[in-house]
């Protein structure tokens, strides 16, 4: 693998670093998937999706596949064990005090604009 694929860069030229690269792929959204021989592809997440309750993960691949023509992908449908991993290992959300510190927020900003409103009127 060329020194650009490694930073993430889908191109195949080395006259620029990845980093002024003209792609919008970062290092993690390289997925690497091991074939039944043991065999390790890389892959660009192109996306995620819901569709009718189950989520699939569209793949590009990273490496010139042979059987594969430039811009193909793969759609696979992602494992309920992998999104209850994904549920247990993603930061949990505090909602109700993220909710009540904009409210509060929210309500002093308009409070002041209100008495600024007051004063002048």
């Amino acid at each position: 693998m060329d020194e650009n694929k490694k930073k993430g860069c889908c191109c195949d030229h080395d006259e620029h670093a990845a980093e002024d690269c003209c792609c919008d792929y970062e290092d993690d959204e390289i997925v690497t998937l091991v074939s039944e021989d043991g065999e390790e592809q890389e892959f660009f997440t192109l996306a995620t999706f819901d569709l009718d309750g189950k989520w699939y993960i569209v793949l590009e691949p990273a490496q010139p596949i042979e059987g594969f023509q430039e811009g193909d992908v793969i759609i696979f449908r992602l494992e309920e064990e992998y999104l209850k991993l994904v549920r247990k290992t993603m930061p949990k959300t505090k909602h109700f005090s993220t909710l009540l510190r904009a409210f509060l927020v929210g309500g002093t900003i308009c409070s002041i604009g209100q008495g600024i409103n007051d004063i002048y009127t």
